[in-house]
C-alpha cells in the first residue's frame, strides 16, 4: 500500500509528532508498504525507511502528488496545510483519516476561540466531515470527538514507545540527592508554572528539580528569573534547555520522578517514555494515563498548582528505593504494549478498512463547537 502520512512541521521544538510520525512511518515501511511523509518544513535526519516531501518543492499541484497515494492519513487540524491536504486528498479521490494529535481537545479549544470558531465555519468542520475516519491515540479523545457531535468511525491507536538502548535498573544511592524531572515543550498547556509554584511551596528536601525542554514562548526564562529572585530555591531548580537523544534518555535514567503536570495531553509520549526507563510518573487527569493510579504504578491530580502540591507530597516522601520499585511496576507493564510494530499493525488496518470502503465518507450532521461540554 502506498501510504501518505501529512504533517505540518518536523521540528524538534515542536515535539510530539515530531517523534511520533517518523517512528510510525519507519513500523509501516517495515511491513512492506510504502511511505513517504508530507511536510512545510523538517529538521530532523532524513531515514532509509521513507522520504520526507516538502510541499514548496512539489513540481505538480498537491492533489496530482496525492493521487499517487492509496491512502492520506493527515496529522492535525486547524492549519493551512491541514487544509490543503483535506482539499486535495477530496479533488484526488484519494480516501483520508485524520490523526487530530490533540487539537481538539477542550483546553485548546478554548485558546484563540474567536479565530477557531471563524475556521471550524469556514473550513474545519467540513474537512472533518469529508474525512473516512478519525484516528485517537486514546479513549479520552475519542470521548472528546463524540462531545463536538461526530458520528463517524473513529479508531483509537496509541503512539508506540522505544526500547531504550542499554537499560539497566536504577541505582539508588541513598546519599544523592533525589532528581524530579519535568521534560516536555515548554507551553502553556504543560502546566510548567504551576509545578515551579508548587515546588517553590514545598521546597523539598533531599531533591532538585529538572526542567527541560525547548521554550520558544519564553516560558522558562520568565520562571528561571523567578527563581533566581528567591534566594533558598536558586539550587533547588534547574533550567537545562532543550534535549534530544542520549541526553534525554539519560535524563530518564537518572531521574526518581517525572512530573507532567499538563492541562491538555492526547497521548502523552514522554509518560510512556519515562515508564519504559523505569522511572514512576506524577501526572494530571487531563492525560489518558489514568492506570497510573488504578494499578499503583505512580500518581494522578487535577491540574493546577494547589491540587499538583498535595499529590506531590506523596512521591517526594518516598525514598529512592521505594520510588525505584514503584518505576519498575510501571517498566513491566508497558513493556512490549506499545511497540512501533504492533503500532504499525493496527493503523495498517485502519487503512485497510477505510481505502476498501472510500465511498463510505462521514455523513453526520453540524459538529457543536459551541456545545457547553466543550
Amino acid at each position: 500500500m502506498k501510504v501518505l502520512l501529512s504533517v505540518r512541521g518536523l521540528r524538534k521544538r515542536e515535539g510530539g509528532p515530531t517523534y511520533t510520525v517518523p517512528r510510525l512511518a519507519s513500523a509501516l515501511s517495515s511491513r512492506g508498504h510504502d511511505v513517504r511523509i508530507l511536510v512545510d518544513a523538517f529538521d530532523i535526519p532524513e531515514c532509509a525507511d521513507f522520504s520526507i516531501v516538502k510541499r514548496r518543492d512539489l513540481t505538480v499541484p498537491l492533489w496530482k502528488f496525492v493521487r499517487e497515494f492509496d491512502i492520506v492519513h493527515d496529522n492535525g487540524t486547524w492549519l493551512p496545510f491541514n487544509h490543503a491536504v483535506a482539499n486535495a486528498s477530496r479533488k484526488a479521490g484519494v480516501p483520508r483519516v485524520v490523526s487530530p494529535r490533540g487539537s481538539l481537545q477542550p483546553w485548546v479549544m478554548k485558546q484563540h476561540r474567536l479565530r477557531k470558531l471563524l475556521g471550524w465555519f469556514f473550513y474545519q468542520e467540513t474537512d472533518l466531515k469529508n474525512a473516512q475516519a478519525l484516528v485517537t491515540t486514546a479513549e479520552i479523545e475519542a470521548e472528546q470527538m463524540r462531545l463536538l457531535g461526530y458520528e463517524g468511525p473513529i479508531r483509537v491507536v496509541p503512539n508506540g514507545v522505544d526500547e531504550p538502548s542499554g537499560y539497566s535498573k536504577k541505582v539508588t544511592d541513598p546519599a544523592a540527592k533525589k532528581i524530579a524531572l519535568f521534560l516536555a515543550r515548554i507551553h502553556p498547556k504543560k502546566g510548567l508554572g504551576d509545578l515551579i509554584e508548587a515546588w517553590t511551596a514545598l521546597k523539598p528536601s533531599g531533591w532538585i528539580l529538572y526542567v527541560a525542554g525547548p521554550d520558544d514562548e519564553g516560558i522558562a526564562r520568565q520562571l528561571s528569573r523567578r527563581v533566581a529572585s528567591v534566594e533558598d530555591m536558586r539550587d533547588a531548580i534547574r533550567f537545562l534547555g532543550p534535549v534530544y537523544g542520549e541526553e534525554r534518555e539519560a535524563l530518564y535514567r537518572e531521574a526518581s520522578l517525572y512530573v507532567l503536570p499538563t492541562y491538555s495531553e492526547n497521548f502523552g509520549v514522554s509518560v510512556a517514555e519515562a515508564m519504559m526507563m523505569g522511572t514512576p510518573v506524577l501526572t494530571t487527569t487531563e492525560t489518558p494515563w489514568d492506570l497510573l493510579r488504578t494499578k499503583g504504578l505512580g500518581w494522578i491530580c487535577e491540574p493546577g498548582a494547589k491540587s499538583l502540591r498535595e499529590a506531590l507530597k506523596v512521591p517526594l516522601s518516598l525514598d529512592a528505593i521505594s520510588l525505584a520499585a514503584i518505576g519498575e511496576k510501571g517498566r513491566e507493564y508497558i513493556h512490549g504494549r506499545y511497540s512501533w510494530n504492533a503500532i504499525a499493525m493496527s493503523m495498517e488496518q485502519v487503512y485497510l478498512e477505510v481505502s476498501k470502503n472510500p465511498s463510505e465518507a462521514i455523513a453526520m450532521p453540524h459538529l457543536d463547537f459551541c456545545s457547553r461540554e466543550i
